[in-house]
């Protein structure tokens, strides 16, 4: 039976010296012409050792994916493939100070919310669903709501009447048919509505 390895040399022989997670600070952005990479330089700290490295996104497929660029002197974690320090990736920003919880996830509620300054953007060549959690589709209440009350003023207006100044009811107005043709479409077929975006109350 061969000798054992003792304590140290046994440490020896697991040891790893490579670097596989360190934090850095975003010192530069630079987005590739194709737009398929953003690379980060970054200083790693505390060693201030400038490096190039690519960021990693949450969610990611062909044009699609969920992103959003760090600011310049975001503090970062930064991960290197098998401690490989040539694949290097920004995996994703860390919090400061001056970075606030929204009040409304203190209630354990779920925020997304942009940078200040900066818009948010939630699109889909298909369809965009914000809904509660219900059987199968929930209904348009606030795009149906709103057409019914449309089309009613509208039907309404198309035959309006009242008292005029001599005391007389007046004519229905003379563009009846304008606000008829509006009822048709887009109100009562729905054009109004959109083809994307589906909200309820």
């Amino acid at each position: 039976m061969g000798k054992g390895f003792n304590l140290e040399e046994l440490k020896e022989i697991l040891s790893d010296d490579k670097l596989h997670i360190a934090v850095g600070k975003v010192i530069q952005l630079e987005v590739a012409s194709d737009r398929s990479v953003l690379r980060c330089i970054v200083l790693l700290l505390p060693e201030n050792i400038k490096m190039v490295t690519r960021l990693s996104w949450d969610a990611v497929g062909p044009d699609a994916g969920i992103f959003q660029f760090p600011s310049l002197n975001d503090l970062v974690l930064v991960g290197f493939v098998n401690g490989n320090e040539q694949e290097a990736f920004v995996l994703r920003r860390l919090t400061s100070k001056e970075d606030k919880i929204p009040i409304q996830a203190l209630s354990g509620h779920t925020v997304v919310k942009a940078l200040a300054g900066k818009k948010a953007f939630l699109n889909s060549d298909t369809e965009i669903n914000l809904t509660r959690e219900g059987p199968g589709d929930e209904p348009l209440v606030l795009g149906n709501t709103f057409k019914t009350a449309y089309s009613a003023d509208l039907a309404a207006t198309a035959i309006h009447r009242h008292i005029g100044n001599l005391g007389y009811l007046t004519d229905v107005p003379d563009n009846t048919l304008d606000f008829t043709n509006i009822q048709a479409s887009p109100v009562d077929d729905s054009v109004m509505l959109s083809d994307i975006s589906k909200t309820e109350k």
